[in-house]
């Protein structure tokens, strides 16, 4: 599965909408991802691609194109 889709599928559960509804270039806060989820969504793709996010970065991604770009780069998909 390619980064994109498992960010995607996660997002649209964590958030409970479809993945239709998700669009690379919203920000997360528009579907309502507070800390919590957000923190979920970073532990689900950390595990999947065995990475690890810094802390410095993680407030710097604020779209799911952002995430699946620094996700690629690190896991060199």
């Amino acid at each position: 599965m390619s980064v994109s889709k498992m960010l995607v599928a996660e997002l649209a559960q964590l958030c409970e909408i479809t993945v239709d509804e998700i669009d690379l270039d919203t920000p997360f806060t528009n579907y309502g991802l507070d800390s919590l989820r957000a923190f979920d969504l970073i532990c689900a793709l950390e595990d999947e691609y065995k990475i690890e996010f810094t802390d410095e970065v993680i407030p710097q991604l604020k779209t799911a194109r952002q995430m699946v770009e620094y996700v690629e780069k690190l896991a060199n998909c």
